[in-house]
């Protein structure tokens, strides 16, 4: 749970910050993690891997790249806080510097093309605030400064002009967090209205209690009344299959059984590919809507489901391949006093009857709302057997945005609350006391009784900082959508890096 946490506080720290990282260094120096990585890679393999590529320069994994800095730094910051690079750090640590990667690319180059240069007097500010030429009160000493050799200054120089130059373009693009006089200095600049309209969206908010009506219960008696009137859904048929690949290859089949060249049976051990039969080749789902669900074209499910003993079908397009069936026996009707055939009837309409089963507790819920309202909510939850859940007070934020309160998550049957738009304006259109409709949510049929509005101010100080992760956020999922970028990350890593002896 901690190095979760971590993770994702690492993800909001905005990649100017990361990259400014680069000031404090010397010069790069294979150390701990990047090291390691590189040997076992240069060991197991001689080509290197190729993460992608951005406008046609190689984002690789090999000493003096930039690919290969970024990662080494994001390790070394996991190793200093203690971190084990397991599989899930090592994922988190490559993805993130491939990002970063392809952003420092995109950015610098931004920046070259408006023909900016950074100047001199901003280098020098940020080179005497380097911990290597202060003193013990944290003052710079020209003493520490002048006995330092050229070559290292020259280096110190450079990457700091190249760290300027990326968070020029991030600064002027996405905005910072400096400002003056409550002003940004950086970004675009926002009307002081558009902040009072985001405060007033989370001004009210409405608590409720909730009863829900969970449709895994469904009762079996009820799926046996489906299937009493949708009984041919659950007949099941004594068949056998042949299934290959290629249709042709099924034709030949077919006519060398009819010519009595091959025996069906003999087919079924050396050509079938098993797509849909047990060994012996007999249908592994034997139910008319199972067979439906194999059959690629409906017009031949009655093909299939009319055959004769003994009859042979003609070649039948499949979800996997091209299909032969036999009828080896006459069909049966479900037998609706067996468990098991029961059970199967029940997982039926779970998957593929879930509007039913929503429809057999909306009119149980629409006889709870009445009798709420006569005798009360919760004396109603009790009569239904049902345990009524407190809701505290949230405000109504479709798609949980970060600039307000989100909706609750220790509700279960309000799981996904947040991208449902029915449910929410059911509920938010309650007065107080006011009981809801049913909703359908996360497998559950819901009953909502608002029990009080609020309206409280909100804590604007936090929406600058907030506005320019979500820029940020929204900059990074731009960027890898580009046509500019070739994408193979997750097969090299999974494919190559995991392989890797590291």
């Amino acid at each position: 749970m901690a190095q979760e946490k971590q993770h994702k506080k690492l993800d909001g720290v905005k990649i100017g910050a990361i990259i400014i990282l680069i000031l404090s260094a010397l010069v790069f120096v294979f150390f701990g993690f990047g090291a390691d990585v590189y040997s076992s890679l240069l060991n197991s393999n001689s080509k290197l891997p190729v993460f992608g590529k951005y406008e046609g320069r190689k984002i690789e994994y090999k000493p003096g790249t930039d690919y290969f800095v970024r990662v080494s730094e994001l390790a070394q910051r996991f190793q200093n806080a203690g971190y084990t690079m397991d599989t899930q750090t090592q994922y988190y640590v490559f993805h993130e510097a491939y990002i970063q990667t392809i952003q420092d690319r995109l950015y610098t180059k931004s920046v070259q093309k408006s023909g900016y240069i950074v100047p001199d007097s901003a280098i020098n500010r940020q080179l005497v605030q380097n911990s290597r030429f202060l003193d013990n009160e944290g003052k710079f000493s020209q003493k520490m400064y002048s006995t330092t050799d050229q070559s290292t200054i020259t280096t110190l120089r450079t990457n700091i002009e190249d760290a300027l130059t990326f968070s020029r373009y991030a600064d002027d693009v996405l905005g910072s967090d400096l400002s003056l006089d409550g002003n940004s200095l950086y970004g675009l600049k926002s009307a002081s209205a558009e902040t009072d309209f985001i405060a007033k969206m989370a001004a009210e908010k409405k608590s409720f209690t909730v009863a829900a009506f969970s449709t895994d219960n469904f009762p079996k008696e009820e799926a046996v009344t489906y299937a009493k009137e949708n009984g041919e859904k659950f007949t099941s048929y004594d068949l056998s299959v042949i299934t290959v690949d290629a249709k042709s290859d099924a034709e030949s089949i077919l006519k060398q059984i009819k010519a009595n060249e091959l025996l069906f049976e003999d087919a079924v051990a050396d050509k079938s590919a098993g797509y849909y039969a047990e060994t012996d080749g007999k249908i592994s789902s034997p139910y008319r809507y199972q067979i439906a669900n194999t059959i690629k074209n409906e017009e031949d499910i009655e093909k299939v489901t009319s055959l004769a003993q003994g009859e042979l079908s003609e070649v039948i397009e499949t979800n996997r391949g091209y299909s032969i069936f036999r009828a080896d026996g006459s069909p049966k009707a479900a037998d609706l006093t067996d468990e098991a055939t029961v059970s199967l009837i029940l997982s039926y309409m779970k998957t593929y009857e879930s509007g039913y089963v929503e429809n057999y507790y909306s009119d149980i819920a629409r006889n709870f709302i009445a009798d709420a309202a006569i005798n009360g909510f919760e004396n109603a939850c009790a009569k239904f057997g049902i345990e009524a859940q407190q809701v505290q007070a949230f405000p109504l934020n479709y798609g949980n945005a970060d600039f307000i309160a989100t909706n609750p998550s220790d509700i279960t049957s309000l799981t996904g609350l947040y991208l449902n738009e029915n449910a929410l304006e059911k509920m938010f259109a309650l007065k107080v006391n006011e009981i809801s409709e049913p909703f359908v949510l996360s497998g559950y049929v819901n009953v909502a009784q608002c029990t009080g509005i609020q309206s409280e101010e909100t804590d604007t100080s936090s929406f600058a900082s907030l506005t320019l992760d979500a820029d940020d956020s929204s900059a990074r999922s731009t960027m890898l959508r580009s046509d500019k970028l070739e994408d193979d990350f997750t097969n090299v890593f999974f494919d190559y890096m995991l392989s890797s002896s590291y």
